[in-house]
């Protein structure tokens, strides 16, 4: 746009009668900067799409960390909200389950006790036998 408004400038410039030299010369000028801008046009025109383009990644690859942030806002919300909804149930269960086992964890103390008992009872018996000692009772026959 600022190219052709030069040129149109440059073509529309007609030189006065008493100042024909000095506007010959601007405009020799005014074609090489035409000429110069022309040849950098392309080349700025490519540099501002690379610019663009990295910042297109960039807010891309920022917007990505934002959002993965979000999700994993959101799956902890989530979960302390199960946590928060099931704990009271599982709370109750749990004093269920223990509640009805505790009456046989209770009788499975007890059950071992009385076993170490019969053991060291029996042990006790085979001792006497093996001492050879006779019947604690003697019967008359």
């Amino acid at each position: 746009m600022v190219i052709g408004l030069l040129k149109a400038a440059a073509n529309a410039a007609e030189p006065t009668a008493g100042k024909k030299a000095r506007s010959a010369k601007a405009a020799g000028n005014l074609g090489r900067h035409i000429g110069t801008a022309e040849a950098v046009l392309p080349l700025a025109v490519y540099l501002a799409k690379i610019v663009d383009g990295q910042r297109a990644d960039r807010a891309r690859l920022n917007q990505d960390k934002a959002a993965a942030g979000q999700r994993q806002q959101v799956v902890t919300e989530c979960t302390q909200r199960a946590r928060d909804t099931w704990q009271p149930f599982v709370d109750d269960v749990r004093e269920e389950i223990v509640a009805e086992t505790r009456d046989q964890v209770d009788l499975d103390a007890n059950l071992r006790r009385l076993v170490e008992q019969m053991q060291e009872a029996l042990a006790e018996g085979e001792g006497l036998v093996r001492a050879g000692t006779g019947p604690l009772l003697e019967t008359e026959a």
